[in-house]
């Protein structure tokens, strides 16, 4: 009787590891890092002397928070750093931002970006936005790495 179980054991070990190289194990549940925000970059210009904007606040929003916010350099130059998290199941999510980018004298400018959360090299690249001049705001927010 014990010798029947083991023989059960061990085919069914068998036909799991059989499967699991047939399939292939990206469908296995094996621990991996998924984007929640990737990098992103971008410079902040002016819209009609595409000039540089200094000190302008550039705010990364996920769902339901805020979270990342950088000043752009004196070259109008941002970067946010990307945040991963470890996952064991491969799905289908999406790697989905808002940023917002507010400077004294500007009208705000906010756009979205998408990507899958597993891809390895995700970047969101804003490229030049361009800010067009219009109401001032009072105050532009203090920005922190992570607020």
């Amino acid at each position: 009787m014990n010798e029947s179980r083991s023989r059960r054991a061990l085919f069914s070990a068998c036909c799991l590891a059989l499967a699991w190289i047939v399939a292939g194990c990206q469908y296995l549940p094996t621990p991996h890092k998924e984007w929640v925000a990737p990098p992103a970059s971008g410079r902040v210009v002016d819209v009609q002397t595409k000039h540089a904007v200094g000190e302008a606040v550039v705010t990364r929003f996920e769902p339901n928070r805020i979270a990342a916010r950088v000043r752009t350099d004196t070259d109008g130059r941002f970067e946010l750093a990307g945040v991963q998290k470890l996952r064991w199941f491969h799905l289908d999510r999406a790697a989905a931002a808002a940023y917002r980018v507010e400077a004294s004298g500007y009208q705000m400018f906010e756009t979205r970006k998408g990507g899958w959360a597993f891809r390895k090299n995700l970047k969101h690249d804003l490229g030049d936005v361009q800010l067009m001049e219009g109401k001032k705001s009072e105050e532009v927010a203090p920005a922190t790495e992570k607020p």
